[in-house]
């Protein structure tokens, strides 16, 4: 399929044409071929077919074809065909000899009559004389003993021009009718398995062909495809899963040019590596070599856990939780002591309401609901009552006392109060504390971190630890990037993996 030359006087190209040409260039090929040849494709044009589409797919511009402006018009243009009449009718069913029937000079011409009338018989005519595949057998009159042979004169206007055209079953189809379509409810279950009848215009029959050349092309080429075999490396079995390994197979022909140098690149870091491995691979004596690796591995791993340690003390979520337990607890304290001045503002005892004293009201109280006063709330402070403690008389004051007493402790706000301050302090006991600087330069030393990016991880995580004991925001904290230290374990990690 060469490029063909365009001629300069052809006439503009219709919507459909330019639809056709914005389509790949490939698919623009397989148009032409379908115009010119005017019958489908064969095997080794559809192989040559997929040859362009693969060329195309490979960038290529030229070696393609496209349909001329009004070629597909010319390919299916036909003379303009009318039948005007069907007249002379003889030996067809029970339809009289010379009888006529005029379609007239309209676009639609409808047929009725009663039953009986010939309707059927004169469409028996039209389907044997036009060829289709869906006639019916026509039978002479029964009521004859003898019944002439069926005829009839078609009456025809081609391009406008009237002439009659003799026919005769025994002749067959006319060769001027050869292309009518005759569309009715058998010829529907003959296609299709329905009742129903439809007509696909000459263009929508062209795009199905075009769709089926699509379909062949694409068998053929994925036919091809199971023959290639892959000119990669095969993949050793302990490699399968490697992330370079898995990246090697998304790889297409698609895939830029620049994305593969970057994945490709041999730092100098991967260059060291490659050469302790070298190193590692060139000692003789193996066995000890293990034993450096397996204790620089678990030096390694005590350095990691640790460091992992650090960063859950001091993830955001932890320190938020300090910081919120640290706010809740004085917020129910400065609570508790608020109620706790209303209630022992005027006793004449220090330490009243504070855990020693809270201690002897609650033996004070047990006491006094198991032996003194059983099955009455403590304290009982009805008339003649005692106090459990000192064995006298409640007296007006003491009453009203002891009743502000249990107020107090019943509210709970105490409690509350302690139970707050006891998740803080729990919360702030699990903080770990920060290593000693000598242990941690040592350790970043072991990392191949320099002594004085060391350093300032170390001030870093100093103030972030200190601001968590004051801090009462997690915005008021520091922040502290791991992902350096985390990308150090790894390669380290990796480099042991290696060895």
């Amino acid at each position: 399929m060469n490029n063909i030359q365009e001629d300069h006087h052809s006439q503009e190209p219709d919507s459909f044409e330019t639809w056709i040409n914005e389509r790949p260039k490939w698919l623009q090929s397989a148009a032409r071929l379908l115009i010119d040849s005017k019958k489908k494709p064969n095997d080794a044009e559809i192989a040559e077919l997929a040859r362009l589409c693969f060329k195309e797919a490979s960038g290529a511009k030229d070696g393609f074809s496209k349909i001329v402006p009004g070629a597909l018009a010319q390919a299916a243009q036909r003379p303009e065909l009318r039948i005007n009449k069907i007249s002379g009718v003889s030996g067809v069913n029970a339809i009289k000899a010379g009888a006529s029937l005029a379609f007239g000079n309209t676009k639609l011409a409808v047929i009725y009559g009663a039953n009986g009338s010939g309707k059927t018989s004169f469409s028996r005519i039209l389907k044997q004389a036009c060829g289709s595949r869906a006639k019916d057998e026509l039978l002479g009159n029964v009521f004859f003993n003898e019944s002439p042979p069926a005829a009839a004169d078609i009456e025809l206007s081609i391009s406008g021009k009237a002439q009659s055209v003799p026919w005769t079953l025994s002749g067959g189809v006319l060769a001027h009718l050869r292309h009518v379509h005759v569309f009715d409810t058998k010829t529907a279950q003959m296609y299709m398995g329905k009742n129903e009848a439809t007509y696909e215009p000459s263009r929508m029959r062209f795009n199905s062909s075009l769709i089926a050349i699509c379909d062949r092309v694409s068998t053929f080429l994925k036919q091809e495809k199971k023959t290639l075999a892959s000119k990669l490396p095969s993949t050793p079995p302990m490699l399968i899963h490697a992330v370079p390994i898995q990246w090697l197979n998304t790889i297409k022909a698609i895939t830029k040019l620049e994305v593969i140098e970057k994945k490709c690149e041999f730092s100098k870091e991967l260059d060291d590596e490659r050469v302790a491995t070298e190193t590692a691979l060139a000692q003789k004596d193996v066995e000890g070599r293990l034993k450096v690796i397996a204790q620089d591995r678990l030096v390694c791993k005590r350095i990691k856990d640790g460091i992992d340690s650090l960063k859950s003390a001091l993830a955001d979520e932890t320190i938020q939780a300090v910081i919120t337990a640290r706010s809740d607890a004085n917020k129910k304290r400065n609570i508790a002591n608020e109620e706790a001045e209303k209630v022992f503002a005027n006793v004449a005892l220090d330490g009243v309401g504070q855990s020693t004293w809270m201690a002897l009201w609650k033996h004070a109280k047990e006491f006094s609901e198991k032996h003194a006063y059983p099955n009455v709330n403590f304290p009982s402070t009805g008339d003649g009552s005692r106090c459990v403690l000192c064995q006298q008389e409640f007296t007006i004051d003491g009453k009203e006392r002891m009743d502000h007493f249990q107020v107090y402790v019943q509210g709970g706000l105490e409690a509350d109060a302690k139970t707050a301050e006891n998740l803080r302090d729990e919360l702030t006991r699990r903080m770990l504390s920060l290593p000693l600087e000598h242990d941690w330069l040592i350790q970043m030393n072991q990392l191949t971190v320099s002594e004085e990016v060391a350093k300032q991880y170390m001030s870093a995580l100093t103030l972030r630890r200190k601001a968590v004991d004051t801090a009462d925001s997690l915005a008021a904290v520091p922040i502290f990037d791991w992902s350096p230290l985390d990308k150090t374990c790894q390669h380290l990690s990796n480099a042991f993996d290696v060895e």
